[in-house]
């Protein structure tokens, strides 16, 4: 064999490996701050890095001050915040068979930030779902937020007394909060907005009340962590959009849209979704500046991977 035809084969064998690396992985992790970590369907763990690869069945786990991006194979963008556990359930993206899209993930702990990629946005609209502790999310074409305030304390901002949040410290920021009036106008009083939350506490209380079964009883754990010097979300599952349109359905009914600019709450399975009168006052996470260095959003990930043959 000449040396020619040799160095020929080493390229289409290395070619192949690539082909076959990218082709098996569903997302890839784009921006890290901290420490991620992967629990894989067998159970074993391992730390991830930028560049690492994920697949549907991984189980992933940022901790405590840890920000990680995930980009999928369709473009889609998943920013998980620290403290968070998402598990990939299913991921399914060939470029030219849109019939076969399919993307379900399920928070199980903390909060995220998704900007939705090709699946959901080209033939089926109901591709792509988020699971929650309450209820699954449909999307329209959107960016949102999730943040699960049932398995995790949620403290709202402005205490400035470090709290516990599902086992770890964090100390709570910014004191901005505004409550909508209606007919598009919002209010920063700050005695209005103690008077809405005192309003939504009483109603949470009577909510869980009547709820059953696993959510009243994640509920209450959720209730019990909550210090009494705090000011806390009701335990619930809260979403905001920032852009499009998500759905939000559960066992309640018919499913509730929310669109750009609106908040909802979901406080248990069985429990209609809530369209909250502006921002709840969730604590404002921000990751160091290095995290947002190179972040791209949008697009199908190349198909092609950095190679090197020696």
């Amino acid at each position: 064999m000449t040396m020619k035809k040799q160095f020929g084969l080493t390229l289409l064998a290395t070619a192949l490996t690539c082909g076959a690396s990218v082709a098996w992985a569903d997302g890839t992790i784009q921006q890290l701050s901290g420490t991620i970590s992967v629990q894989k369907p067998d159970g074993t763990v391992k730390v991830l890095q930028r560049q690492s690869e994920v697949v549907k069945g991984d189980t992933l786990n940022t901790e405590k001050d840890s920000y990680a991006q995930v980009k999928f194979a369709d473009g889609g963008v998943v920013t998980l915040k620290p403290n968070t556990r998402l598990k990939i359930e299913d991921f399914v993206f060939k470029e030219k068979e849109p019939a076969s899209d399919n993307s379900t993930l399920s928070l199980l702990r903390g909060g995220l930030r998704m900007i939705t990629g090709l699946i959901g946005k080209r033939g089926n609209a109901d591709a792509f779902r988020a699971n929650t502790a309450t209820a699954t999310i449909g999307i329209r074409g959107t960016t949102f937020t999730v943040d699960d305030c049932i398995t995790t304390v949620c403290v709202k901002r402005g205490s400035t007394r470090t709290t516990m949040t599902g086992g770890t410290d964090y100390a709570s920021i910014d004191t901005d909060t505004r409550v909508d009036l209606g007919n598009g106008a919002f209010s920063e009083n700050p005695e209005e907005f103690k008077a809405w939350a005192e309003r939504e506490r009483i109603r949470s209380a009577a909510l869980k009340q009547a709820a059953g079964g696993l959510s009243a009883s994640l509920m209450a754990q959720a209730e019990v962590k909550c210090d009494p010097r705090d000011e806390c979300v009701p335990p619930s599952v809260i979403v905001g959009v920032s852009d499009g349109e998500i759905i939000v359905g559960n066992g309640s009914g018919s499913p509730v849209s929310y669109k750009a600019g609106q908040w909802g709450m979901v406080q248990s399975f069985n429990s209609r979704p809530l369209t909250l009168p502006g921002d709840p006052g969730l604590p404002i996470y921000q990751p160091p500046a290095t995290f947002f260095q190179n972040i791209s959003a949008g697009g199908v990930r190349n198909s092609s991977t950095q190679c090197i043959v020696n």
